[in-house]
This record gives C-alpha cells, structure tokens and sequence, in this order.
C-alpha cells in the first residue's frame, strides 16, 4: 500500500469509522458477507479524465488504489493535456497494466469533458461505471458499499449519494473548519421512479444534483441514452447527462458519503465563474433541455411549468449581468407574475449556498452548523407545498409588487 492510499485508511474520520454502522450498510446486515462470498462480483470501470491536472490527479488514482472492493479497472482519459499528467497517466498504466489503461483523443486533442467521458465508457469492459473526477478523491469503501446496493435493487440504473466539499486538503487550519457534508436534500436511502427526480433535483428543481463521483452506474444504461452530450464541452455537462437518467431510470439515493469534491480556484466551476459564463451557459443548458424534453414527448404541464420559470430566471440573470437593465426588468415582471414560486425558490437556493460556501456557520461549532444544513435543506417543511399549489401560494406575495414596479 503506498503512502497515499494509507492516508485514505488510517487519517480519515469518514473513510475510518466516522460513519454510522446505519449509514455503512444502507442495504442490510448481510451486506459484507454477499460481497465476500459472491465469487460473481461485477467488474467496476473506473474512468478519470483529465486535462492538465498534474496538481491532483495521483491522489485521486491513489484513492481508487485504496478500495476496499478490489474487481476495478481504471481508464486514464487524457483530453489533450500539456502540463505533465499525461506523464502520470501513462506511467500508472505502465505499472499496473493488468488494472490501468491510458486513451487520449487521436491527436491527443482536447475535445471537451462530454466526449472524452464517452471515450472512456466506449473502452470500458466493465458492466458497471464509476465516474471520479481528476480533482476529488473517494473514500475507501466507496465502490464496495454502491456495488451492494446495485446487486440488491437489480432494477436501479444509479446510484448516488452524499458528497463533503473539501477545503481541508489545503492543509490550512482554517480551511479545516470549512468542510462540510451536504446529501442531495431529497428522501434518503430511497429509490426513485423515474421522472420523479426530474422536478426535484437540479436543473429544474432546488435540490443539488448528485456529483459525478459520488455515482456508480450500469454501462448498459448509459450505452442507452446516448452517453454525455457532446455539445457541453465543460460546465453543465453532467447536468446535461443526470436529465436522461432521470427521466428514464430507477435511481437509488443514499445519505451515506462516498467522495470528497475538492474545492480550489482552477476548476471548471471555478474558472467559467471569473470568466462570468456561468449564467449564458446556464441558459444554454435550459435551451437545450427544453428541446430534448420535446424530442422525448415529455408532456408533465409541472415539468413544463419549471422549465417556463427557470428560463426566466437565467435570462434576468443574464441581462444583469450584462446591465441590460430594461430587458432584465422586463423579464423579471415575467418572473415575479407568472412564476413565483420558481423565483421564491431559486432565491432561497442562492441565499443557502452564499451561507454553506462561506463557513461562518461551521466555524460556530460542529452541532449547529449541522442544524443549520438540516435547516437549509430543500427538504425542510416549506418544501411540502403540492407542486401544483406552489404558484398560487406565493403569486398573492408578489402581486403587490409585480404592480408597483410598473409604475
């Protein structure tokens, strides 16, 4: 074992005993001794892609080294990277080759985070996906713990569960007081029929989607739906992805913890924030997911009613930004008279996040930040209202308003 991988054993109070015996074993007792005593147990494709992510990505293969379930093959993706990991990559594959494989683009081109995980899932002999992302780490029993809940529920296509934002890795003491567990704030250890996570989770609902490494997939659904869609070269193409899944598939989401999404200024998110794309490629995303849903003969009238609003929503969001004043204006009377409830909500989420991301609640002790998260989730009592109810409850609010901003 090297000296990584017994960091991810030995120094981690998640990875070590800091889960509940409840939340170790979410689907029964006799969980450990199936997987010990299956001599059948699936082959898990692990698939990593990077692009010049020489910074995190040997701690990342090093936490796939480290799981506790051990029939894994792991495709090192490279999507035309200049910085070294490349380098990494290939020598991976060269010791390890019964385990390791090394693709890149011909050309070693970079074609964008949807093709090169659909070049990784094209190779993959496994009959089960793992995603993990260069910059994240699992925890040890990540892929054992998931494996058992697929082989419990044979009708579920996914799996996914909670994730920690990891600001610790820094090793600053203050960025230790920073992390956080967050579950997706829908009802856990559950298995959704599809589409009901359509208008739960992100985009279209207030409850955050799942990480992509938190998820552990069957290749034939994903051979299914297409893949990754290869229009979203870099942010929302997993947002893109999880639409299908749950418009087609039984998801299973657990409460349980698997990954550590590590949080730093040069990821994607990051970056298209400082370059301030994040609200045009929003818009992007609920264009094209509009479009989709119609491919799919999608006719649910609160499905249609959440895209109306949120496409709203992203174009008062893009004309502020661009201090397009009067267009914003417009767009928000639109918003505030004839979708109220998707404004209320996406103001609520905003207001959450800006509260989790800048800590001062953990740093006020463990119990209450918790209470706090638990208070901040979508899933607190505010969010019983029927969906079809929503609007009416809160157009009565704003009304008054809508009015007096037209004069």
């Amino acid at each position: 074992m090297t000296e990584l991988s017994q960091h991810f054993s030995q120094n981690d109070p998640l990875a070590s005993g800091g889960l509940s015996d409840a939340a170790r074993n979410p689907v029964g007792a006799d969980r450990e001794q199936r997987i010990e005593g299956n001599t059948g147990e699936p082959l898990v494709s692990c698939i990593i892609i990077f692009l010049d992510a020489k910074r995190f990505i040997q701690e990342a293969i090093e936490s796939i080294f480290a799981q506790s379930y051990e029939n894994w093959e792991l495709l090192l993706v490279d999507d035309g990277s200049t910085d070294g990991s490349t380098d990494i990559a290939r020598r991976y594959a060269q010791q390890h080759p019964e385990k390791v494989r090394y693709l890149e683009h011909p050309g070693h081109q970079n074609r964008g985070m949807s093709a090169t995980r659909n070049l990784g899932v094209s190779h993959a002999k496994g009959d089960v996906i793992a995603f993990l992302d260069a910059d994240d780490v699992w925890l040890p029993r990540k892929l054992e713990e998931q494996v058992a809940i697929l082989g419990s529920h044979p009708e579920v296509g996914m799996v996914c569960g909670a994730r920690q934002h990891w600001y610790s890795w820094t090793g600053d003491h203050q960025d230790a007081q920073r992390d956080f567990v967050i579950g997706l704030g829908t009802q856990a250890d559950f298995l959704f029929e599809p589409p009901a996570l359509l208008s739960l989770l992100h985009p279209l609902g207030i409850v955050s989607s799942p990480h992509t490494s938190s998820l552990l997939l069957r290749r034939e659904i994903v051979e299914r739906l297409g893949g990754y869609e290869e229009k979203f070269r870099g942010i929302h193409e997993d947002q893109a992805f999880l639409v299908k899944v749950y418009l087609k598939e039984p998801v299973y989401v657990s409460s349980v913890c698997w990954n550590r999404y590590r949080q730093h200024s040069t990821s994607c998110f990051a970056i298209t924030r400082k370059t301030g794309k994040v609200r045009c490629e929003w818009l992007v995303l609920l264009d094209w997911l509009e479009e989709y849903l119609s491919e799919q003969g999608v006719e649910d009238p609160e499905v249609w009613e959440l895209l109306r609003g949120h496409q709203v929503f992203a174009r008062v969001r893009v004309h502020t930004q661009k201090r397009e004043w009067k267009q914003a204006k417009g767009w928000a009377l639109v918003l505030v008279r004839h979708h109220p409830w998707v404004f209320f909500r996406r103001l609520f989420e905003m207001i959450r996040w800006t509260i989790l991301y800048t800590g001062v609640f953990q740093r006020m002790g463990p119990k209450f930040g918790a209470w706090l998260v638990r208070e901040l989730s979508p899933a607190a009592k505010w969010r019983k209202i029927p969906n079809k109810g929503r609007n009416a409850h809160f157009a009565t609010k704003f009304k008054s308003l809508a009015r007096r901003q037209e004069l």
